[in-house]
């Protein structure tokens, strides 16, 4: 196999020739680099979060690795059972629980082949079963740390994160369980969140599939995320990609299709007849972002708060001006919500609500959140000064 291109190649019977020569070449291809060095593979694989794939591949081919990186695959082998077992164990207590990505991509890698994860991904058939996981998490242990809601067409949706420590923390600082009620989040002003699109599989490779394409909403893909793509689009199989397209199109992704099919072809990484070209289909997803941000600019909390957030960003703070603390104590971030745009939480109390339910106050031009989890302030904005949030007032008073 050459430096310049890393393909999948299957033998007679079909199976994937991969190997940790194929990681190498991978890695090298995405970084434009020729360097032949085992040191230099590794430093792409850690930028490219493939360095624990790559020292499992080899330790499975029998190559000699150091005895930390030899630790560091341990670690990360006992963190994936812990996962897997607590995966089972919170699907057993609410079986409307899908776990996603992590584990359900690795069982795709070569056997001895270890796909770290830092966190478990976890989807609910609606927010209800959100609150039951978080239940069994609070008695384990685990203790609430994001939170995020968003609104949608069916309702409003949640997204949790719980935490706990690590069972070694020079390697992994804590735990963390991310359920969220969402099967698609989608992005402010440009694909709406779905929560329960029909046509969509909600199992198997073409979800995960979809999954990934929802991470270049984030961040550009890396060289793991191509791999991950390939594998994935080889098990939907080729009667099965033309109808993902086109699901993918239906749910707003179509940009996202093109452009990470775009990298796997231009690596060299699958067949042709794997990667479908549709010309139309960005046109139709551009028409589709128009259509998002044209019925988020008829809506003036919406409006507010997605200037008040490109102002922050682009300072990387808050604001500090009159004007931006005049918004936060008079805008709430109810209003926000039911806009279509997502809100943070930033928990104020420990007081929680009793069952599944989550209660809202407005006090102060502020919205609390009374959940099972806390009490939080629900914040539309990536910075805050500390000083505005020590002035909210007491979220247990009655509101105005």
């Amino acid at each position: 196999m050459s430096e310049d291109q890393a393909v999948i190649t299957t033998d007679d019977a079909g199976t994937r020739a991969l190997g940790s020569g194929y990681l190498a070449d991978l890695l090298r291809t995405v970084e434009r680099s020729h360097e032949p060095s085992w040191m230099a593979v590794f430093r792409y694989a850690s930028r490219h979060k493939l360095r624990i794939v790559l020292a499992s591949a080899l330790l499975t081919e029998g190559y000699p690795v150091s005895p930390g990186l030899a630790y560091e695959v341990a670690f990360w082998r006992e963190q994936d059972q812990r996962y897997r077992e607590l995966a089972a164990g919170l699907t057993a207590a609410v079986p409307d629980l899908r776990q996603m990505k992590g584990a359900q991509i690795g069982r795709l890698y070569p056997q001895g082949w270890l796909r770290d994860s830092t966190d478990l991904d976890m989807v609910a058939a609606g927010p209800e079963q959100v609150w039951e996981a978080a239940a069994v998490l609070l008695d384990q242990g685990w203790q609430p740390d994001s939170l995020a809601f968003q609104g949608t067409e069916s309702g409003i949706d949640v997204a949790l994160n719980m935490v706990r420590p690590s069972h070694d923390e020079l390697l992994l600082d804590h735990q963390a369980v991310e359920i969220v009620s969402c099967e698609t989040t989608g992005s402010p002003w440009r694909v709406r969140p779905v929560s329960s699109p029909p046509g969509l599989r909600r199992e198997g490779p073409a979800r995960q599939y979809l999954a990934l394409l929802e991470e270049g909403f984030e961040r550009d893909w890396n060289a793991r995320d191509l791999l991950d793509a390939s594998l994935l689009l080889l098990e939907v199989g080729e009667a099965g990609v033309r109808p993902l397209a086109r699901e993918a199109d239906r749910l707003g992704l179509g940009s996202e299709w093109q452009s990470l099919a775009g990298r796997l072809r231009g690596y060299g990484l699958l067949d042709d007849a794997l990667l479908p070209t549709d010309r139309s289909r960005p046109w139709r997803a551009t028409a589709q972002r128009l259509r998002c941000a044209g019925a988020l600019a008829l809506r003036p909390p919406a409006v507010a708060a997605g200037i008040l957030q490109k102002l922050q960003r682009r300072k990387a703070a808050p604001l500090g001006h009159f004007a931006e603390r005049w918004v936060l104590d008079h805008l709430p971030g109810r209003s926000v919500l039911a806009s279509g745009m997502p809100v943070w939480g930033v928990r104020v109390a420990e007081q929680r609500s009793a069952g599944p339910n989550v209660t809202y106050r407005n006090r102060s031009g502020r919205t609390y959140a009374t959940t099972p989890v806390g009490t939080y302030v629900l914040l539309y904005v990536p910075h805050f000064d500390p000083d505005w949030l020590n002035d909210t007032a007491d979220p247990r008073r009655p509101s105005d």
